[in-house]
Parts: C-alpha cells; structure tokens; sequence
C-alpha cells in the first residue's frame, strides 16, 4: 500500500499548509495506515501529529527534509538523532547508528551519496 512520506505542515511556513487533524482524515478517508510529516528542517509539529495520528489510527513517521533530501527516523533513536541533526542543520555532518533512512535526488554528487550512504541505514533516490 502506498503511503505519503513527503508531506510539509503549516510548520514550514510558506510552502505547508495541512494541518494535522484535516492530514490525517484524508488519510483516513484514502485507506492510507502510515503517514509522514517532513517539514523544512523542523520537528515543531511531530509531538501535535504523533498524538492526532494515534487518535486517528494512523501509524506516524518522524521526519524532516533538509533542502530536498528527507530524513525519515526508523525507530525512537531515529527521533532522537533527527532532534540532533535539525540542531545543527547538516546532514552530511551526522554520524548516526544507522536508524535512520534518507531520501535523496539522484544528481547528488557522488561523493556526498558516499556520505550518505556510510551514516545512514537505507538510502533511496529519486528522480
């Protein structure tokens, strides 16, 4: 079943603007059982989507995205490394213990691809 993993919330301003209870009835409404928020090098609204996705029936998944590459925590030391990584806004600087999955553009460089690939646990590219 597909699920939406690049979803942005009225927490990043000037390009979000769901909110998570009307999120997470669509989600509903769509038969979709998981569902991620990614705001803009942000996690403000995770603790407000966690309770509403719980009330809803809906599995949440913590994330951010950092310029056009996601950052989707695994597990809660996944939540705890993104807490770290949207401190001090680089992602190439993390040196994680791979609970953590990065969703990047394919025409990254080679060696910032490298980088990614030895600090988190799956990396998966898009077009």
């Amino acid at each position: 079943m597909w699920s939406p993993l690049n979803v942005l919330t009225h927490f990043s301003p000037c390009v979000g603007l769901s909110k998570p209870d009307d999120l997470l009835k669509k989600c509903k409404e769509y038969g979709h059982t998981t569902c991620a928020i990614t705001d803009n090098c942000t996690l403000s609204g995770t603790v407000d989507f966690i309770d509403k996705a719980k009330k809803h029936g809906v599995k949440p998944i913590i994330g951010t995205r950092f310029g056009e590459t996601i950052v989707l925590a695994k597990n809660y030391q996944g939540w705890l490394n993104l807490i770290k990584m949207t401190s001090n806004k680089n992602i190439l600087e993390y040196q994680g213990d791979k609970s953590l999955i990065a969703i990047t553009p394919d025409d990254y460089t080679e060696e910032s691809l490298n980088i990614l690939r030895d600090n988190f646990d799956q990396i998966y590219t898009f077009i």
